[in-house]
């Protein structure tokens, strides 16, 4: 497999390598790959989301996933009130132990 790097993104992917952690590109671009896909794993065990600066991007990907499935199912704005209750709840009791 080939992939291509845009131009502006090839200075950070040098300066990756150049620091020492990475053999060349393909490593510093496998162990990005490596580390989603465990990260994607996770999730579909049922691990939560991590909130992160990548948790837009990841969501989108977790919410284009399920409308592809054939098990999609619309939800109305109540429904997303009474999941954010239950997420609330669920934070809470964490939190208290």
């Amino acid at each position: 497999m080939n992939i291509t790097i845009p131009q502006s993104l090839q200075p950070f992917v040098e300066q990756q390598v150049r620091s020492g952690r990475y053999a060349d590109a393909g490593a510093f671009v496998a162990e990005i790959l490596r580390s989603e896909a465990l990260l994607f794993e996770r999730i579909g065990r049922g691990e939560a989301l991590p909130v992160d600066e990548h948790f837009d991007r990841r969501l989108e990907a977790l919410l284009d996933e399920a409308e592809n499935s054939g098990d999609y199912v619309g939800a109305a704005p109540e429904d997303f009130d009474s999941m954010e209750r239950d997420a609330e709840d669920l934070i809470r009791r964490r939190k208290s132990f």
